[in-house]
């Protein structure tokens, strides 16, 4: 069976961007396990291959006015669908 190495993150974004924040991030492999909206930031959990890590972190501050928060770590390996 095939794996790939994944990271476990959580990001905050203000509510305005959440729309173009999850469509860039979903053919990057993203999962969202968690969005919890709020008054003016909505905050979300998730994983992404690792391999996404960093063109992630180069994307969202563009779509965010510079106002992302993002935190990763290692979550290991799940099998390639």
């Amino acid at each position: 069976m095939c794996t790939s190495r994944y990271h476990s993150f959580e990001l905050e974004v203000p509510d305005a961007t959440l729309p173009g924040v999850t469509a860039a991030l979903a053919p990057l492999g993203v999962t969202f396990t968690e969005t919890v909206p709020g008054r003016a930031v909505c905050s979300l959990r998730g994983t992404i291959p690792a391999r996404h890590v960093s063109r992630a972190e180069r994307t969202l501050p563009g779509l965010t006015r510079g106002e992302a928060a993002w935190w990763s770590r290692t979550a290991g390996e799940q099998p390639l669908s």
